[in-house]
């Protein structure tokens, strides 16, 4: 029988996620004879809980192949710079600019000012780490169409917000950010579009919000509304409105 390793599930694991770390798949662990117990207990592979005792396969690596006398040594995949510290979001895969790129829209962007007299909202970006725990001191730049909204540096406040003031027609920003605990750097290594505006209570307003929260790897609802529910420990079930009042 193929070796295996004993793996306790932390808050914020999911069955694929375990599978990735460890090389594996899905189907290898869920129906690996060792995990018998679990599966009788949970029932499916959707249905994870911290402290639940999984048993992985262990992956065999494949022999080093040493190339022939006179023949060149392969060159190192290049692989993105890693933090040294603890990083609570996967390894950065950039890189990108520290500056957004834009095509201006028809006089809203960096390249046109601003009426003073234009309508103004203030607005709170709450920064969240992988587990749903609020980061303090976060690093991070907001732009408004192309335009820097926020001072140089900026960083959120001792409860993980920034507060920025926009124009009061925008819908959209683009936020940049690195986590507090990462050696000063100009460049902030992550970046999304962030929806100000979630247009009400249905279910265009639940993605919206799920993908300010990190939740838009899916390409249905249903599935980032699964990947929200894992997270927080509960029943995946892609039921959009078990989370619909508590997200909005």
């Amino acid at each position: 029988m193929m070796a295996t390793t004993t793996y306790i599930v932390e808050y914020g694991d999911w069955l694929a996620k375990v599978a990735e770390e460890h090389g594996t798949t899905v189907s290898a662990i869920w129906n690996h004879p060792e995990n018998a117990e679990h599966r009788a207990k949970r029932g499916s592979p959707d249905v994870l809980y911290p402290g639940d005792v999984l048993r992985i396969p262990v992956v065999a690596s494949a022999p080093a192949v040493e190339p022939a006398p006179g023949q060149p040594q392969p060159s190192p995949a290049a692989t993105p710079p890693v933090p040294d510290q603890p990083w609570p979001y996967p390894p950065f895969a950039g890189p990108w600019s520290t500056q957004p790129t834009w095509e201006c829209p028809g006089g809203t962007c960096a390249c046109h000012p601003v009426p003073e007299d234009e309508p103004k909202d203030e607005h709170v970006i709450v920064f969240y780490d992988p587990q749903g725990v609020r980061m303090p001191g976060a690093r991070c730049r907001v732009y408004e169409q192309g335009r820097l909204i926020t001072p140089e540096p900026s960083a959120a406040d001792g409860a993980g917000e920034i507060r920025v003031e926009m124009r009061a027609s925008t819908s959209s920003l683009q936020v940049e950010w690195a986590p507090a605990q990462l050696p000063p750097n100009e460049f902030l290594p992550y970046r999304k579009m962030y929806q100000v505006k979630l247009g009400g209570q249905g279910d265009t307003a639940v993605e919206k919000r799920l993908s300010n929260l990190g939740f838009s790897r899916g390409k249905r609802l249903e599935d980032n509304v699964r990947d929200y529910q894992r997270a927080y420990s509960r029943e995946p079930t892609g039921n959009v409105e078990e989370i619909r009042l508590e997200v909005l």
